[in-house]
């Protein structure tokens, strides 16, 4: 509560930046967690929370935003209508108050720039969000995925492959690295250590995914410390031979992917560092991607949001997005993942992949070529497993990277949202083969930010298992688990591709108005067709199961009737005495509110009753095959 200076200000105006006349006027309020919007005419059940805000059209809205979602809390000069206030959030939310007084403008400003942008881990709300009556869940997720278990579904250890919890039990070989590392069986510790010593953060190259089909991997490092004098490493250069060996049909060449362009791994070669020298490496065959850097990234992104605040015309926002160059670093990356693919697929070989630190675009490369390889990581929880993998594991630097702490701007930069962009476009492309919906991918982005949960906390395995989160937070998996319907893909076809190899070209790439647009006022919302498919497959399940119950009863009437004549039985009284026990009530057969879209059909109590009025036989078994022809009509009309 120190950092609140002014909890209340009232008569401000929220902007609606596509018609300033129908700005509502409310309350803004400000609690250790949220800013708080409050029209005059608020209503609870209107209400949005934690940055999702809703059309600001209608004067009868409440906007929360959340501290830790505010990227940026803008103050300029006075204006005649008031001081401004702009917040721009993570979540690519925008929000411009028009406060009355500049001295309460000045003192929101203040406290917002210090609750938005905390200095230590303990301010960060993963350590205070405490949701009532869901303190028994807090352990829940935790210990959904484990980087052993995964390696062993891959089918490691085995004669190749070994799996080495010691090398780096402590962290002590490789502080940003898993405790877990795969490296060939044949592999000694010296082996290993003097790669180490010659890889960038010691970051020596260890498999990350293994092809059971062909036995192919992929396989990532940092890149070596060759610098200006060309030097070499023998045991780096004898571990990647053992590597290129590490398979059960060896090939005659292993692949290396240096993901970033050839004059920025040259420029690297004045700080010591650099990329494999071909004429140092037997067996290799070397190749340059050129995804740019994480500058390039931030800066190609912080474009794209301009282009969508500031552009009012389709012309403007085409050629803004355009210059952000934006989709254009989608396609590199997808591009270089496909080639990761082609290796591994089509010359069946092994591939070293890295960029400078093996954190950024490798961990784009080697999880984007296993989402493509591997259908379990286009489930819900297999892409869980995925970016526990490649990017929890193996030292993404998420606190850095997405701005978690008070830390130098320079080291912000969007890598992990372009990497679920690059899994948009795929599903865009292959809409059957993915379990998981959109919805799914903006709940990640979400709180890869919102820092609710400590699924994404700082910046190395290390620092996570030293700050026992499952013991003071709760992780994103286990709430995704809790919803888990809500990030179903009703057209997910389980007996689809095994592996997908998309096209990628320029047409093909789509800019994802989902994520970056999904709060801008004045565009029309999308029609959630995922949900409507979803409401569709669920009633068509329930129509399956009234059926079959239809079905057995139907059955079990005609067992009857057929051992009324063979008895010489009066039917009327086998029916009567049966048909409390056989028939299932309207409530068991339509669902307890006895409510069903089925148009009615004949029930059995009617075609009881005009049997007894014609006591026919045939006739009661022809009323029952219209029924039967009737219930399977409309079961096959409701699937189409």
């Amino acid at each position: 509560m120190e950092h609140i200076r002014t909890p209340k200000v009232e008569k401000v105006k929220l902007l609606n930046r596509y018609n300033p006349r129908s700005s509502p006027f409310g309350t803004l309020y400000l609690t250790t967690t949220h800013l708080i919007f409050v029209s005059n005419n608020g209503v609870e059940d209107s209400s949005t929370h934690c940055g999702a805000s809703s059309s600001l059209n209608d004067a009868s809205k409440e906007l929360w935003i959340l501290h830790m979602q505010m990227h940026t809390v803008e103050k300029p000069t006075l204006s005649t209508s008031g001081s401004i206030l702009r917040v721009y959030c993570w979540n690519f939310l925008h929000a411009t108050f028009v406060i009355p007084k500049d001295k309460d403008a000045q003192e929101i400003y203040l406290s917002l720039m210090e609750l938005s942008r905390p200095k230590v881990h303990c301010s960060l709300f993963c350590f205070s969000y405490n949701p009532k009556g869901e303190l028994s869940r807090r352990r829940s997720g935790w210990f959904f995925h484990d980087l052993s278990s995964e390696f062993q579904r891959l089918g490691i250890p085995n004669a190749e492959w070994t799996l080495n919890q010691s090398l780096n039990d402590d962290y002590s070989l490789c502080q940003t690295y898993p405790q877990t590392l795969i490296v060939p069986s044949s592999a000694s510790l010296s082996l290993l250590k003097g790669s180490a010593a010659f890889r960038a953060r010691s970051r020596l190259p260890v498999l990350t995914y293994l092809h059971r089909q062909n036995g192919a991997a992929i396989i990532r490092c940092a890149q070596p410390l060759v610098g200006i004098a060309g030097s070499r490493s023998a045991a780096d250069e004898a571990y990647v031979e053992l590597l290129r060996k590490a398979s059960p049909n060896p090939k005659p060449l292993i692949y290396v992917l240096d993901t970033r362009p050839q004059i920025n791994a040259m420029a690297n070669k004045a700080g010591g560092k650099g990329y494999e020298n071909g004429k140092f490496y037997e067996n290799i065959k070397f190749f340059f991607k050129g995804i740019d850097n994480i500058h390039k990234m931030r800066s190609s992104l912080d474009k794209l949001v301009s282009s969508i605040v500031n552009t009012s015309n389709m012309n403007e926002f085409l050629g803004e997005l355009s210059n952000s160059g934006w989709l254009k670093h989608i396609k590199a990356v997808l591009e270089c993942a496909v080639a990761v693919v082609n290796v591994i697929v089509k010359e069946k070989s092994s591939i070293i992949i890295h960029c400078s630190d093996g954190w950024d675009r490798t961990s784009q490369a080697c999880s984007l070529a296993g989402l493509m390889l591997d259908p379990y990581y286009r489930t819900v929880t297999g892409f869980q497993a995925l970016i526990e993998k490649d990017w929890l594991a193996f030292g993404h630097k998420f606190e850095d990277r997405c701005g978690h702490l008070n830390g130098d701007p320079h080291e912000v930069s969007p890598i992990f949202a372009q990497f679920l962009d690059c899994v948009w476009q795929l599903m865009n492309m292959f809409p059957q083969s993915f379990q998981f919906n959109e919805r799914y991918l903006i709940t990640i982005h979400e709180h890869v930010y919102s820092k609710q949960y400590g699924t994404f906390f700082g910046n190395s395995d290390r620092q996570r298992k030293e700050a026992h989160l499952e013991e003071k937070t709760y992780s994103l998996w286990g709430y995704i688990a809790l919803h888990h319907d809500d990030y179903t893909n009703p057209l997910f076809d389980e007996e689809g591709y095994h592996v997908i190899q998309p096209e990628i070209t320029s047409q093909r790439i789509l800019f994802w108005s989902g994520l970056y647009s999904r709060f801008e006022e004045g565009s029309h919302p999308r029609e959630p067709i995922i949900d409507l498919l979803s409401i569709t497959q669920s009633h068509t399940s329930s129509l399956e199961d009234h059926g079959r119950q239809l079905s057995a009863t139907i059955s079990n009437v005609k067992s009857i009737i057929s051992s009324a004549k063979a008895g010489g039985k009066l039917l009327s009284n086998i029916v009567s005495g049966t048909s409390s026990s056989s028939v299932p009530s309207q409530s068991s057969a339509y669902g307890s509110n006895g409510a069903s879209s089925v148009t009615p059909t004949p029930s059995i109590t009617a075609i009881h009753k005009d049997h007894q009025s014609n006591n026919s036989t045939q006739e009661m078994e022809k009323r029952f095959a219209e029924l039967k022809t009737s219930i399977v009509e409309k079961c096959q009309s409701s699937k189409t």
